[in-house]
């Protein structure tokens, strides 16, 4: 699937919403991430603000798995921790339910990778809260950000990439 890119906070910004309104793609997308995640052991999905939200709860839903929301702030109750992120057109704050995490394996759910920031962030985040993270979820990469430092240092983690499509 090709996604609408405007002139929208930067220049070519990807539009995740052309792949909800086509039930095609979403099922595509859908049945590849859950391949890939056949032999990941993981507890629960945990989706990045807002967009993730959507991927991650369809994905727990398909595979019968919880999701944990990681949000913005002066969204979440109760006791929570934060980090902060930098995107290719934002930087912002984090904010997740350490209780919810600990001794948890996880797989953390975005929409558009681009620089990698902000789920680098959510890695770090995730780990410092006392749980594993197993895997990385993304619809897409942008082509532009491809090898940048941030993806560099998630894969010297070690920790599993799995994305649909290299987006322009």
């Amino acid at each position: 699937m090709i996604l609408g890119t405007y002139d929208f906070k930067v220049s070519g910004f990807c539009d995740i919403g052309d792949l909800f309104i086509d039930p095609v793609s979403h099922k595509e997308f859908r049945e590849f991430a859950k391949k890939q995640l056949e032999t990941v052991s993981f507890d629960y999905f945990v989706g990045l603000e807002a967009r993730g939200f959507v991927l991650a709860g369809m994905l727990a839903a398909d595979l019968e798995k919880g999701m944990i929301m990681c949000r913005k702030p002066n969204k979440l109750p109760g006791a929570i921790v934060g980090t902060n992120y930098k995107s290719e057109y934002e930087e912002g704050q984090f904010f997740i339910q350490p209780e919810k995490i600990k001794d948890k394996d996880l797989v953390l759910v975005d929409d558009i990778a681009a620089t990698w920031g902000s789920l680098l962030s959510t890695v770090r985040l995730c780990l410092a809260a006392g749980a594993k993270v197993m895997a990385i979820v993304v619809y897409g990469e942008v082509k532009a950000f491809l090898g940048n430092k941030n993806y560099l240092e998630l894969q010297q983690l070690g920790i599993p990439i799995i994305y649909g499509e290299v987006l322009n």
